[in-house]
């Protein structure tokens, strides 16, 4: 986590914004785990259903694997969809964007 907020600061100006979405918990619990990790700005909890079931946040961007980063291009289009990414793959498909 604190690897997206350093790279959502670095690249703001280029229009990348870091959006942790959590699933399956408490809010307040992910809130705190945020706070820890030193991320700053928007955060969604999907409260939707319980581990084990379906959530409908993972199933609109057709999430099955945690984590998982989804990167949206200026115009809110999916522009890449990584499973378990490495710092390695995040800065790839952030180069593809233009955002290096």
């Amino acid at each position: 986590m604190p690897h997206y907020q350093e790279l959502s600061e670095r690249h703001r100006d280029r229009g990348l914004v870091v959006v942790p979405v959590a699933v399956w918990c408490d809010p307040a619990e992910a809130g705190k785990a945020l706070d820890e990790a030193g991320h700053r700005g928007l955060a969604l909890f999907d409260t939707s259903r319980t581990p084990g079931e379906e959530s409908a946040v993972l199933e609109a961007f057709g999430v099955s694997v945690l984590p998982h980063a989804i990167l949206l291009d200026r115009e809110g289009r999916i522009a890449a969809s990584l499973e378990a990414p490495s710092h390695e793959d995040l800065a790839g498909a952030l180069a593809k964007l233009g955002i290096e």
